[in-house]
């Protein structure tokens, strides 16, 4: 069995950007799809927070299609406080982080 990880899978949301920017918090990085993202653990407590909102997330007339899941289930999550925070670079520009993240490897749409 491999590490704990939450498995993110974004659904079509009016508010595609803003989830995006919850994304990059949490320090997500693509789980095998263009709409599947893995943050693995342990994490540091601003990508938890991050993780709490996007379970909640019910922004616009969709109710904003998102599921976070703990993989393994059953598995603790791991916050660790001395964890370094997430790199926010990719804050300014949501289109180089979706190129980098939001596509298998290689860049490419399945």
């Amino acid at each position: 069995m491999g590490s704990p990880y939450y498995r993110i899978t974004v659904g079509g949301l009016e508010c595609f950007e803003e989830a995006m920017r919850l994304m990059i918090r949490a320090g997500a990085h693509n789980g095998g799809s263009s709409r599947v993202f893995a943050v693995h653990l342990p994490i540091c407590a601003s990508q938890a927070e991050a993780l709490e909102v996007l379970k909640t997330f019910d922004r616009g007339s969709d109710k904003g299609s998102i599921e976070v899941v703990l993989v393994p289930e059953g598995t603790a999550a791991t916050v660790d406080p001395g964890l370094p925070e997430p790199d926010l670079s990719g804050l300014g520009d949501i289109d180089s982080w979706w190129y980098a993240n939001g596509y298998p490897a290689g860049g490419k749409r399945r």
